[in-house]
């Protein structure tokens, strides 16, 4: 939203130069870099060890904390390439500017008007990537040690457990029935005009 209201300004080169640099790095390169610098190098982080959520509940969230970072980026900043684009498209329209005209505050156009009509393919894009964000946590798990559904599915794959391997699709494809579902709700609550 920074980016699409303060339209070619360096704050806006600089946030398009990040979402440009995050989706061109793979996942698996920045996880490896990380775990070299800050563990290896610095030791600032402790070295990829699993830590169950029973023996120590805080620490197994911190593990998580880096994962988690590096597979959202490259999806942060395609969301962030639509939120601005579709905003861009919308600040531009008649209704955006007679509101301004009407001397409506920014804020008000911009959360009013404008980002309820911008957050529908913006919601389209979120739903996508949660496919992505099953298929990237395959990497990311196994660079971190970390038990899960992509290891699970790597493991299965590697020691030609079929079953498993069916199974664990099976529930990653009734999670993404799942999340299409939600995101077509959500639909609904941001244009009431789809209701009809």
């Amino acid at each position: 939203m920074l980016s699409a209201t303060r339209r070619n300004s360096p704050l806006d080169y600089l946030l398009r130069a990040l979402s440009v640099t995050f989706l061109a790095t793979p996942s698996f390169w920045i996880a490896t870099l990380i775990i070299l610098v800050l563990s290896v190098r610095f030791r600032w982080l402790p070295a990829t060890t699993y830590i169950s959520p029973l023996q120590d509940p805080l620490a197994n969230l911190t593990q998580f904390l880096i994962p988690a970072t590096i597979l959202g980026l490259a999806l942060a900043a395609s969301v962030m390439r639509m939120t601005r684009s579709s905003l861009l498209e919308v600040l531009s329209e008649d209704y955006v500017r007679t509101a301004r005209a009407k001397g409506l505050a920014d804020r008000t156009v911009l959360f009013r008007h404008a980002l309820r009509t911008a957050l529908i393919p913006i919601v389209t894009v979120i739903g996508l990537q949660w496919g992505q964000l099953i298929g990237g946590s395959v990497i990311i798990e196994t660079v971190f040690g970390l038990p899960g559904m992509g290891s699970l599915v790597l493991a299965a794959i590697q020691t030609r457990d079929y079953p498993l391997l069916q199974g664990a699709v099976l529930v990653i494809a009734l999670w993404m029935v799942l999340l299409n579902l939600l995101v077509d709700a959500a639909y609904l609550v941001i244009d009431p005009r789809l209701r009809s």
